[in-house]
């Protein structure tokens, strides 16, 4: 792919997607809160681009996400909102949250990116 600019909000209206890998392109701007409307997602990746921001507060509210994968963007804040989410089905959670001055604060990720895109298992 090679999508540019920011993930729309009308992409709320596809409800039934279990998978949206965006990955790999140039997205700019915000995550947008209405992909927690997308009740059926399993898999979200959105890894690799140029998302700024906060991992949305109503991606609580995705109970059947198994792997989200943020890292390689410029976002910040916490992605602890979704660590209950692993008592459930949340399996995997990839973030920037490797070296010494991580971008992302999360307790509950096992794959963490530093600012030098250096990616590890944790």
């Amino acid at each position: 792919n090679n999508f540019s600019g920011s993930i729309p909000d009308e992409i709320e209206n596809i409800t039934t997607f279990f998978l949206l890998s965006l990955l790999q392109n140039q997205l700019t701007g915000v995550i947008p809160k209405s992909l927690a409307h997308s009740s059926n997602l399993r898999v979200l990746d959105l890894s690799s681009n140029r998302l700024i921001g906060n991992v949305p507060l109503e991606f609580k509210m995705l109970g059947d996400l198994q792997i989200l994968n943020v890292y390689n963007n410029d976002l910040t804040g916490e992605v602890n909102i979704l660590c209950p989410l692993t008592e459930n089905n949340l399996d995997s959670i990839g973030a920037d949250c490797g070296g010494i001055s991580p971008e992302v604060f999360c307790q509950c990720c096992n794959f963490c990116c530093d600012r030098e895109d250096f990616c590890s298992f944790v």
